[in-house]
C-alpha cells in the first residue's frame, strides 16, 4: 500500500515542508521497506529514500536541483574489545574521498541513530551542490526522523 502524508514543519527550524510515502509488501518479505520523503530546506528542496534490507539501510539524499547521486559513503560500526564503546567507521566508496566532510558526518550521525534500535550497516548516497554546509546537517536529520 502506499500512503502519503503532509505535515509542515516549523519556520524556526528552516524546515518548511515535508512529504511522506512509504510502501512495504508484506506478501514477501525479502523486499525492503521503503519510505520516500521531500523535504524544503532553506529553499532547497531535499529527496529522500530509505531503504531497509536485511543486513544494511540504504539512504539516497539529492538535491530535486541536481537529481543525481554524486557520492556514497559506507559506514559501519564496531565494539571496541577493551571498553566495549562503540566505534563508528566511513569509507567513501564512489566520489570524492574527503574524510572530513558533511556527508561523512551525516553517514556518522545516522549510523548513531540506526545503532539504537539495530545492528545494520549504513549505505549513504547523496547528491547536493558545494553550498551546502555544516548548518544544514542539523536540518537533514530533522526531515529523517
Amino acid at each position: 500500500f502506499l500512503l502519503t502524508r503532509i505535515r509542515i514543519m516549523s519556520a524556526l527550524m528552516d524546515v518548511q515542508e515535508m512529504k511522506e510515502a512509504s510502501t512495504f509488501n508484506e506478501a514477501n518479505s525479502n523486499f525492503p521497506l521503503t519510505k520516500q520523503l521531500s523535504c524544503t530546506i532553506k529553499g532547497t528542496v531535499f529527496e529522500f529514500v530509505i531503504q531497509s534490507f536485511k543486513d544494511r539501510i540504504f539512504v539516497v539524499i539529492i538535491s530535486a536541483k541536481i537529481g543525481r547521486i554524486g557520492q556514497i559513503v559506507s559506514a559501519t560500526m564496531s565494539r571496541a574489545a577493551m571498553n566495549a564503546k562503540m566505534r563508528f567507521n566511513t569509507r567513501t566508496l564512489l566520489g570524492v574521498a574527503d574524510d572530513f566532510d558533511i556527508i561523512h558526518l551525516l553517514a556518522r550521525q545516522l549510523l548513531q541513530q540506526i545503532s539504537k534500535t539495530s545492528n545494520k550497516s549504513l549505505l549513504l548516497a547523496v547528491g547536493w551542490n558545494k553550498e551546502i554546509d555544516m548548518e544544514y546537517l542539523p536540518l537533514l536529520l530533522k526531515c529523517i526522523e
